[in-house]
């Protein structure tokens, strides 16, 4: 969704969906992630075949990076997708289903206990 709120600047939107997007992915996955580490961005992801583990490419992203990868179901809840692998520029995980889906850095705190290497989007 478009902020539409004209008082606020580029900057200051982008702040407000990274801190919404810290409160989901620390609620609902169980994280202790900081949008600031660097938010990666959003997808909208198809395919026609759905091998796994799929190949996302994200730049940004490098071999040995922890990061979160989520998938939002058809019933509206995020769902943590299982990352195999993070490469330079690559991330790989296994999905049972597609779109939309969020890619983010997690900060190394509780994180590697939880959920090593995963990428979330939206």
């Amino acid at each position: 969704a478009i902020d539409n709120d004209t008082t606020l600047t580029a900057e200051q939107k982008v702040e407000k969906k990274a801190a919404a997007v810290q409160t989901m992915i620390n609620s609902v996955l169980g994280l202790n992630y900081s949008y600031k580490s660097g938010v990666y961005g959003t997808y909208e992801l198809t395919a026609t075949d759905l091998s796994n583990p799929i190949a996302i490419s994200v730049a940004g992203i490098k071999a040995g990076d922890t990061v979160v990868v989520a998938h939002l179901t058809s019933a509206g809840v995020w769902e943590n997708v299982p990352v195999t692998n993070v490469a330079d520029g690559v991330v790989y995980a296994k999905f049972t289903s597609l779109s939309p889906v969020f890619v983010a850095s997690v900060a190394d705190t509780n994180a590697a206990a939880t959920s090593p290497k995963l990428l979330m989007q939206e």
